[in-house]
């Protein structure tokens, strides 16, 4: 019933740390990073995989300085997997893990591989590690920064920041199989959105829906949907004056069928929003990020939890100035 995060910097060491949080407020650092030993600067989340520990990656650090793959269980015990290596495997993750059925983990890299604009990687639990696909810009997409999904299909879904045909990232499928990669969308900035910075949301009805960064009427980001056979629907376009800009997350939907994101600028204060959106992309705001009273710029996505009340994390702002939860 707890909630276990991380810090991107600060701690004992300045590389950032990894923490439990009571739904009280009871907060609890479990790790400093130590830049060398165990990887620096974690993006992303942290994932719980069937064994009941988590799984995280670092976007610098460990033995060559490009970030590692760790596991820490609750308690706090903490251990490399894979030190990244830039010629081999892909390096500077700004993502999460996701666990396949068969226990392996598959992640991203922002840059790194083949062609040096990111991969896409699996690693088993006992750390045996394997490049899935080096992402090729024109045709693939390059530098992913959101995460990769478990469909229902058991297939995974991402998205790639840029690059593909339009140069403004790309929506793709992965099957777990034999590795087949799909495109189903190259963005385009103006009638679609562009770069995608958060994780796909599948609906019961498979249905994906997701939210871009840029691009636009308005040019402030967009919500979508897309089929897992590539039909793409534009739902909203964002109006930074009222609703905010730039989504970094994903979607979380609500027990009322509405789907529940934020925005990481502008809006009324300038620092960001979190909003509802029903399924015909109607947006009401519902909470104007202010600052100091609590925090600014949220970077990642919302966590419904048990009592239905959703949580989340700013990136700056709250008394402090270094973000709220």
């Amino acid at each position: 019933g707890n909630f276990y995060g991380l810090t991107n910097a600060g701690g004992n060491n300045t590389y950032g740390t990894l923490f439990r949080l009571t739904p009280a407020g009871v907060y609890t650092v479990l790790k400093h990073f130590n830049y060398s030993t165990d990887g620096a600067n974690p993006r992303g989340h942290l994932v719980q995989g069937k064994d009941s520990s988590f799984y995280g990656i670092t976007y610098k650090g460990g033995t060559y300085g490009y970030g590692t793959i760790f596991k820490m269980t609750k308690t706090g015990t903490f251990s490399v997997l894979r030190h990244l290596n830039v010629t081999t495997d892909g390096v500077s993750s700004y993502s999460s893990l996701t666990e396949a059925n068969d226990g392996s983990l598959y992640g991203m890299t922002y840059s790194g591989g083949t062609y040096n604009t990111g991969t896409i990687f699996k690693i088993t639990k006992a750390g045996v590690y394997s490049i899935v696909r080096s992402l090729n810009t024109t045709t693939d997409g390059a530098s992913p920064q959101g995460d990769l999904i478990k469909g229902s299909d058991g297939n995974f879904y991402g998205s790639c920041y840029t690059g593909g045909s339009k140069g403004n990232g790309t929506i793709f499928k992965l099957t777990t199989s034999n590795g087949t990669f799909t495109v189903l969308r190259h963005l385009a900035a103006q009638t679609d959105g562009g770069n995608p910075y958060g994780n796909l949301f599948q609906n019961t009805d498979g249905v994906l829906y997701g939210m871009n960064r840029t691009g636009g009427a308005g040019t402030a980001g967009t919500a979508f949907k897309i089929s897992t056979a590539g039909t793409f629907t534009l739902l909203h376009s964002f109006v930074a004056t009222t609703e905010g800009s730039a989504p970094n997350g994903g979607f979380v939907k609500g027990n009322d069928g509405n789907f529940y994101g934020m925005t990481s600028a502008d809006g009324v204060y300038a620092n960001g929003t979190v909003f509802r959106m029903n399924s015909s992309g109607t947006v009401t705001v519902l909470v104007s990020f202010y600052g100091a009273k609590n925090g600014n710029m949220p970077q990642e996505s919302l966590v419904k939890a048990k009592d239905s009340a959703y949580y989340g994390t700013t990136s700056y702002g709250g008394a402090y100035g270094y973000g709220t939860v």
